[in-house]
């Protein structure tokens, strides 16, 4: 207990110090966060269907590409990931995402999510405005998997999404291509949390999504039921 509240402490001075994301409002955002929420929901269903309606999603104000991941099933996505990817690429990056929390690679960090969560709640509940703390900044929130986590959650991501509705692999390398595209144009490191782990990195995992590649070619027979995309303006 006394650990939870001396993180709880970091995190708030943080939060003071540190450069702020806010989160979308749904009520201004609804088309997206619904075409966001049908996504994930493809997603759970292929990879945690057990679990299909705990998952919960949100969008952050930041034009930097980057998906966030909690052991209490919630997802974060940031407007730049979602306006500048295709809904194929989402699935199978939002089915990355679930596949930490299925595989149980978030667990550990069980006391910090929900301590943040908490905080989140009486926030927005008794402070109007304030900002969600920029996941790129903070190593509380943004904690790096490692090399085996990170290829085994693509790996569970792609086979799954593949194996349920046909969608080639292409799609995820895709979207990491873009994301390393984004990292080298803006020179940012691949250090940041989220999508942007360290470990194996981004090379390494587009050669082991790309063997997996064939996997998909085989499942054609499968019908997509990926959700048209929706306008990205509110």
């Amino acid at each position: 207990m006394k650990r939870l509240v001396f993180i709880l402490f970091l995190f708030l001075v943080s939060c003071a110090t540190s450069p702020k994301i806010n989160i979308l409002p749904y009520n201004q955002y609804t088309a997206q966060y619904k075409n966001l929420i049908e996504i994930t929901n493809q997603a759970t269903k292929a990879i945690d269907s057990q679990n299909m309606g705990k998952y919960r999603v949100g969008l952050l104000d930041t034009e930097i590409p980057n998906a966030v991941s909690f052991a209490n099933y919630q997802i974060f996505v940031t407007w730049g990931l979602y306006r500048n990817f295709t809904n194929e690429e989402l699935l199978f990056i939002m089915g990355h995402e679930v596949a930490h929390i299925k595989l149980g690679h978030a667990k550990k960090e069980w006391a910090v999510s929900q301590g943040i969560s908490s905080v989140f709640l009486i926030a927005e509940r008794s402070i109007p405005g304030i900002s969600l703390l920029d996941f790129l900044a903070n190593p509380l929130v943004t904690r790096a998997y490692s090399r085996e986590q990170e290829m085994a959650s693509d790996k569970l991501s792609v086979t799954s999404i593949c194996e349920k509705y046909g969608e080639s692999a292409e799609e995820y390398v895709n979207a990491l291509n873009k994301i390393a595209a984004y990292a080298k144009e803006n020179n940012l490191k691949s250090n940041g949390g989220g999508l942007w782990d360290t470990h194996p990195g981004f090379e390494k995992r587009i050669q082991a999504i790309t063997e997996l590649i064939g996997v998909c070619k085989n499942n054609e027979e499968h019908v997509s039921k990926i959700p048209e995309q929706i306008p990205l303006a509110p």
